[in-house]
């Protein structure tokens, strides 16, 4: 955030447009500690654990024993 304060927008879409462009910088620079970036990473470790979402949305329910 700190290198978009000195800029001003005019539409949320342009600053998700510019918050998306520091992303792709962020995940693309490679990590200090890991030699690798976050997208590496990801599509290595995390991706293939990744199952696709339920077809039927979450219900919360609340259950008590009765006596």
């Amino acid at each position: 955030m700190a290198r978009l304060r000195n800029r001003r927008f005019f539409s949320l879409a342009a600053l998700n447009e510019a918050i998306h462009a520091l992303l792709v910088d962020l995940n693309s620079r490679p990590l200090w500690s890991w030699g690798r970036s976050r997208r590496e990473l990801f599509e290595e470790l995390d991706r293939p654990a990744l199952t696709p979402l339920p077809d039927e949305p979450y219900e919360y329910a609340e259950w008590k024993r009765c006596r």
